[in-house]
């Protein structure tokens, strides 16, 4: 189904005489950007990890990281690989036990969602934690928490 409307989409685009053959070609840059190979619509680039002391989000490669089964105290490292000015990185987290969590020099957190967690929720609870990467500062401010879930 996906495919059939990305490809009405492109048709669409391609179509339009306006700007002609650029248009065409930004239309073929922005479904490779959409879509992987197979047809399938490219979601974020997930990692999972079980447990772990340390935890480090590459950003090269990653988008997401789930820690699916945390045991004990975690420190989320700064991230490494090249972070993209702007964009959200995530974290989910699940632990049947509150757990403490250390933070890189990185994150930060603004006034209106402060402090950064210095615990997971525990209980078998799935929490959530966004940051924006901030270039100018070389900073992950924390800009989205959901908790308990």
């Amino acid at each position: 189904m996906h495919r059939v409307i990305i490809l009405i989409i492109v048709l669409i685009l391609a179509g339009v005489g306006i700007v002609g053959a650029a248009l065409s070609t930004q239309a073929e840059r922005t479904l490779e950007a959409l879509v992987d190979r197979d047809g399938t619509l490219k979601g974020p680039r997930i990692t999972a990890v079980t447990d772990a002391s340390t935890v480090t989000l590459n950003c090269a490669t990653t988008d997401q990281v789930n820690i699916t089964a945390l045991a004990q105290g975690v420190t989320l490292a700064n991230p490494s690989g090249s972070c993209k000015d702007g964009k959200l990185y995530k974290f989910r987290i699940k632990s049947a036990a509150s757990q403490t969590i250390t933070w890189g020099a990185m994150f930060r957190a603004g006034t209106d969602i402060t402090p950064l967690l210095a615990a997971t929720t525990g209980s078998n609870k799935t929490d959530y934690l966004g940051f924006l990467y901030n270039a100018a500062d070389t900073k992950m401010d924390y800009a989205a928490k959901a908790v308990g879930f």
